[in-house]
């Protein structure tokens, strides 16, 4: 015997298929049918009827098909993995300019992002969940970072296919000051990360067209030296 979560599906999907069929053999498509039935003999109603309500049948399996096909066309995932290159631009040295025109070298860590699928992913993010100094317990709630090469201290970034989107992550000065690349950074945290030794972050992607990615965590080897600090999978 069959259980009720198979009868509920069924109910379900008929009861979807049965609203769209039922305007469908009442609405604007029944209307060339009625003006046939009108100008036709009276033998021929069963047939005109017959084939408004078959062609209802088909119209309304199709657009069923249709809506369940871009449902799961959206859960397709777009985003690769966040990938990290210890070469230029995951890793590459920089310049930075603050307001009083003084200038500041810093390495910079990024997380190189691809679309795998064929159309945009649209309003990408990376969040950062959690970051914790390693074998201690995660101290901040999620931040966004920010995307490099694009508007400065942009959120949210579009990605076609073809062309990798670079996920800023961390920098370190060289005056040794680690930073992370996300606005909103909590003032009462600003010594986090003056400790040496290792900090984990892990962090989340996700889009308004695309499947959210599983949540992707790294280590920050932080040396105290920023020629020397790296950053791998964790």
């Amino acid at each position: 015997m069959r259980d009720w979560t198979f009868w509920k599906t069924k109910w379900q999907f008929f009861s979807e298929w049965f609203f769209i069929w039922g305007p469908l053999v009442s609405g604007t498509f029944s209307v060339p049918f009625y003006a046939l039935a009108v100008f036709s003999e009276a033998k021929y109603g069963p047939l005109i009827w017959g084939t408004m309500a078959y062609g209802a049948m088909l119209v309304s399996s199709y657009l069923l098909w249709l809506r369940v096909a871009n449902l799961e066309k959206q859960r397709i995932q777009k985003i690769s993995s966040p990938t990290y290159y210890a070469k230029p631009p995951c890793r590459s040295v920089e310049t930075f300019i603050d307001q009083h025109g003084s200038k500041t070298d810093a390495v910079c860590f990024r997380l190189e992002i691809k679309n795998i699928g064929e159309e945009t992913v649209l309003d990408c993010e990376g969040h950062l969940i959690e970051v914790y100094f390693e074998g201690e317990f995660p101290e901040l709630g999620p931040l966004n970072l920010t995307w490099a090469l694009g508007a400065p201290y942009s959120i949210k970034k579009d990605i076609i296919k073809g062309v990798s989107a670079y996920l800023d992550v961390i920098n370190i000065n060289q005056n040794n000051n680690l930073r992370a690349c996300c606005g909103g950074w909590p003032n009462n945290q600003q010594s986090f990360f003056k400790r040496h030794g290792n900090y984990i972050f892990k962090i989340v992607l996700s889009a308004r067209n695309s499947t959210p990615l599983s949540p992707y965590s790294f280590r920050v080897d932080f040396t105290g030296d920023w020629q020397t600090s790296t950053m791998e999978p964790y």
